[in-house]
């Protein structure tokens, strides 16, 4: 492992342990808003988003440990798509504080929290690779890390051969032909699983800290519009 490859996942290392401190392992709806119930349904998807991608960040750093490579770039990708829906979740919060006026955020919050992509689905769960996009308006080259990742998630070159297999490289293994497999028969991990894995969390960092700060001028929003409907 390269000195650049240790510092990665030392730096990586350093803001899983970070967002980890800060997890929640329980609510009370009154204790965030005795009036409306929609700030409760923001912070309840929140961690519910934050746990899940902890889950994700732990396990892909365990299996890049291992040297198991696709495992570990699959989890990343998983990882992205959860960062960007906590990026949406914060677009759509901080279009209500810029408006003032609640909108849509209640379908929103109701489809990320209960929805799904099934037949059998009542609800359904906003489109990631819309989340994806914008996160790439904010954060640049965030959809080209992601469809790098996807190359491992479908059985192409970085996620097969490129992985499996080794051509012997001496001239008679060469001419011969000569093909070696197995999990761990090209040692390197492939070059571009660290970044978009750094740029998730760092990231995801800067999302809960946006959210944050936005999110007592949205309980203000959210209960004056529950007391202009009681005075209508």
């Amino acid at each position: 492992m390269s000195d650049d490859e240790k510092k990665s996942l030392k730096d990586i290392q350093d803001i899983i342990l970070e967002l980890e401190s800060d997890l929640t392992f329980e609510i009370v709806g009154k204790e965030i808003s005795a009036i409306s119930k929609l700030p409760f349904k923001v912070i309840a998807l929140v961690h519910a988003l934050h746990h899940r991608a902890m889950d994700l960040a732990k396990s892909s750093y365990e299996q890049y440990e291992q040297k198991s490579f696709l495992s570990s770039a699959i989890l990343i990708r998983s990882l992205m798509e959860t960062v960007a829906l906590v990026f949406l979740l914060y677009k759509k919060l901080h279009q209500v504080n810029e408006e003032k006026k609640i909108g849509e955020i209640d379908e929103f919050l109701m489809n990320s929290t209960f929805g799904g992509r099934t037949e059998d689905s009542t609800l359904t769960s906003p489109n990631i690779l819309t989340a994806i996009d914008h996160t790439n308006k904010k954060y640049d080259k965030f959809r080209q890390m992601y469809d790098s990742l996807s190359e491992f998630v479908h059985p192409n070159w970085f996620g097969t051969s490129g992985l499996y297999s080794k051509l012997d490289d001496d001239e008679i293994g060469a001419m011969k032909g000569k093909v070696s497999f197995g999990k761990n028969v090209n040692s390197e991990a492939p070059k571009f699983i660290l970044a978009p894995y750094f740029t998730a969390l760092v990231v995801l960092r800067i999302t809960f800290s946006d959210l944050a700060k936005n999110f007592d001028e949205f309980i203000k929003i959210a209960e004056d519009d529950i007391k202009n409907q009681n005075h209508t």
